[in-house]
C-alpha cells in the first residue's frame, strides 16, 4: 500500500531556519519585491552553472533561498523552471578550481546592492574612507553571508562589494558621479 503524498503547501513549507532567514531579509516581506529579486538571481545562478561554477545541488539551493519571501505558487513554478532551464544547458567542465568569486556571484551581489540603493534611497552606498561598510553594504554583506559567498575566513570587502555594485551599474548604462549625493534645493 502505498502512502499517501503530501499536500505541497506541507511539502513546500518553509523550515524553520529558512523562517529565520526570511526575518534577517535585507529587503522587507513583500512577495512582488522577493519574485523580482529571485527571478534576477535565478539568471546570474544558471549563467554561473552554464560556465561550470557551480554544481546543481548548490544552485537548486541558491534558487530556493532566493524565493523565501515569494508566495508558494511562485517558489513552486521558480525552482521548476530552474529544473527545466539547467536540463537544457550542458555545463562547461573547469580545467581548474573554480574562482573564489566567479562572475555570476559578482553580478548578483552588485545586483543586490542596487536592490538595497533602490529600497533606501536616502541612505549612501558608498564604504566609508577607512573601508567601513555602508548600512546598505552592510545588509547586502549580511546576506551574502548567509548565502555562504563571505565567511569569516575570506570574507568579502566593503570596497569589493561596492566595485561589483558600480560594475552593475555601469553595465545597466548608468554614469555614477562621484562624491555625495546632490540634494534638492528648495524652491522659493
Amino acid at each position: 500500500m502505498t502512502p499517501e503524498p503530501k499536500p505541497l503547501a506541507e511539502v513546500w513549507a518553509l523550515t524553520a531556519e529558512e523562517r529565520t532567514r526570511l526575518a534577517e531579509a535585507p529587503f522587507p516581506n513583500d512577495p512582488e519585491h522577493w519574485r523580482w529579486f529571485a527571478a534576477r538571481m535565478h539568471t546570474h545562478a544558471l549563467d554561473g552553472y552554464a560556465a561550470g561554477e557551480v554544481d546543481l545541488r548548490r544552485l537548486l539551493t541558491y534558487t530556493r533561498m532566493c524565493a523565501l519571501g515569494c508566495a508558494l505558487r511562485d517558489r513552486i513554478t521558480l525552482e521548476a523552471l530552474m529544473v527545466e532551464r539547467v536540463l537544457t544547458v550542458t555545463p562547461k567542465t573547469l580545467n581548474r578550481r573554480p574562482p573564489q568569486y566567479p562572475a555570476w556571484v559578482r553580478e548578483a551581489a552588485g545586483d543586490l546592492v542596487r536592490m538595497l540603493a533602490e529600497q533606501y534611497p536616502d541612505e549612501t552606498v558608498t564604504p566609508s574612507r577607512e573601508g567601513e561598510p555602508s548600512a546598505i553594504l552592510r545588509r547586502a554583506l549580511d546576506w551574502l553571508t548567509a548565502w555562504g559567498f563571505s565567511t569569516p575566513a575570506a570574507p568579502i570587502r566593503p570596497k569589493t562589494l561596492y566595485g561589483w555594485y558600480r560594475d552593475v551599474r555601469v553595465a545597466d548604462g548608468v554614469v555614477l558621479h562621484r562624491g555625495r549625493r546632490k540634494k534638492p534645493t528648495p524652491r522659493a
